[in-house]
């Protein structure tokens, strides 16, 4: 939880001071948690793929920070994982079209719900089905570094469904 002061120390250290070493630490504990979910879900049905979908920053804000913090945490969620299994990281489907004001800075609840709409896109999808073929009944598991209402995992979930996904999940570090 981000109450937690380290886990607000890191995710803070990370965003705002250019730290971002420490975010590797949550690889192996989101890994764990990861494997698990995916069981759960993978019982009754079956997915052609996993994909491991970080949430975007805009282009603006990549080159201010110079990193993504939710790329960094996914690449260390598949760091932890298995090799050969059907997990693939795919850092480039989504992109953040619009630049808004940071969920931190938005203080009412129903605000940062709605803030996050029609701020992505996925990209490369087909002219007539409006699809994605790489999206096509695959499990989406979203990363981000925390969540407080969901108003991002939500607005990129019903993009990546509408896109072709089967199912969405959001994981992150803290909330």
């Amino acid at each position: 939880e981000y109450r937690y002061p380290v886990i607000k120390k890191i995710l803070t250290d990370a965003k705002y001071r250019k730290n971002f070493g420490n975010l590797k630490i949550f690889g192996p504990y989101l890994a764990s948690v990861l494997l698990d979910i995916v069981i759960e879900y993978t019982e009754l049905t079956h997915y052609k793929d996993i994909l491991i979908i970080p949430v975007p920053i805009s282009k603006k804000r990549l080159k201010t920070r110079g990193f993504n913090q939710a790329d960094i945490i996914a690449e260390s969620i598949m760091a932890n994982l298995q090799p050969g299994s059907n997990f693939k990281l795919v850092n480039n489907i989504i992109i953040k079209i619009k630049d808004r004001t940071p969920q931190a800075s938005i203080h009412k609840r129903s605000q940062r719900l709605n803030s996050p709409k029609g701020t992505f896109q996925i990209k490369n999808l087909d002219a007539n089905t409006h699809k994605s073929k790489i999206l096509n009944g695959t499990l989406c598991i979203v990363i981000d570094d925390i969540t407080t209402t969901g108003g991002t995992i939500l607005e990129i979930r019903k993009i990546l469904l509408e896109a072709g996904a089967q199912n969405v999940i959001g994981l992150t570090v803290a909330h």
